[in-house]
């Protein structure tokens, strides 16, 4: 596949979309479809469209372990947060007065 997509197949992009998530209307679907049998980037661009779907809903149904610290270092590096429990830290804390 091209890094970009021939001017014809840009009008294709959103349609793509739908089509991947099966909310593409009928007539445009069996268009695309058309499309897609001599569109060699656009095929490419479609199954690499569905693949990341899978790979995402996939990750979502698997919880991530974080590090037990994450918190810590997180807010450690965050400019003006400070400690996680400071008042500065929680989204709850009244705005400084000095804040611009």
């Amino acid at each position: 596949m091209s890094r970009t997509l021939p001017p014809g197949c840009r009008r294709w992009l959103d349609a793509i979309a739908l089509y991947v998530d099966g909310d593409l209307e009928a007539d445009l679907c069996r268009a695309l479809e058309a499309h897609l049998q001599d569109c060699p980037d656009c095929r490419v661009l479609v199954d690499t469209m569905r693949q990341t779907v899978y790979l995402y809903r996939a990750a979502a149904r698997e919880p991530v372990a974080l590090p037990p610290d994450l918190h810590r270092r997180l807010f450690a590096r965050l400019p003006g947060l400070g400690e996680e429990g400071s008042a500065a830290g929680r989204a709850d804390a009244a705005p400084s007065e000095a804040a611009p």
